[in-house]
């Protein structure tokens, strides 16, 4: 099992968080009245996403994830998880066990590309990328990445070649997940340290229950 681990954590719904990771999005755009789609577990006391019965083998990638709770308990911890170039190909291609090997159900909150990460999403104006070293699209802004990897190269020749080959492999692999939000139904108790594992499959593991809005406030199920 490998120790490469995410941005591990235990963040309290309706409490507070011992441990929190930066992000270079913006804060999320107010959507539309009449939503097209939303899942059942953006109300998680109802309905968690299931894994399907059929799971295929998984691939050698077993990831550990140390949660870490406040002073609250919580039915739930969100996970942030970045995954290498082509390490998974779909958020829902993933499965979460407890130390017992009890299989935990969980949702997929967000998720994001190589490619989006790299370049911004479209309906921004590939504003704010993830794996910019500034935001916006100043050419400054631009440039940095490509400066930064020069310099590496120049000064940790070790350090720059890494980068640099992991810059190729995003940009060679943009369809595949540069990083999720996985919402994961598991307590830890207050002030408790817990680990999970995230077992990485070659294809998608979970199908969940979506709740359409028809703008009137009634919803069916899907």
């Amino acid at each position: 099992m490998r120790t490469r681990l995410w941005w591990s954590l235990v963040v309290l719904l309706g409490g507070t968080s011992c441990s929190s990771s930066n992000s270079n999005e913006p804060p999320q755009e107010p959507q539309p009245d009449a939503l097209q789609a939303e899942t059942d577990a953006a109300q998680p006391t109802t309905d968690t996403a299931q894994p399907t019965s059929d799971a295929s083998q998984p691939t050698n990638a077993a990831l550990q994830v140390h949660l870490v709770q406040a002073s609250n308990d919580s039915l739930y911890a969100f996970v942030r998880a970045k995954f290498e170039p082509g390490e998974v190909v779909d958020p829902w291609a993933v499965r979460f066990f407890g130390s017992d090997g009890t299989e935990k159900p969980y949702f997929v909150w967000d998720s994001m590309t190589c490619k989006t990460a790299r370049d911004g999403r479209e309906d921004w104006d590939h504003r704010y990328a993830a794996l910019n070293h500034h935001p916006g699209r100043a050419p400054e802004a631009l440039q940095m990445r490509a400066q930064a990897l020069e310099a590496a190269n120049q000064q940790l020749p070790d350090l720059g070649a890494k980068l640099l080959a992991e810059d190729v492999a995003a940009q060679q692999a943009g369809d595949s997940v540069c990083n999720a939000m996985y919402l994961v139904r598991h307590t830890v108790p207050a002030f408790a340290k817990e680990k999970l594992t995230l077992q990485i499959y070659p294809t998608r593991q979970v199908e969940a229950n979506v709740r359409t809005l028809n703008g009137t406030g009634d919803a069916q199920k899907t």
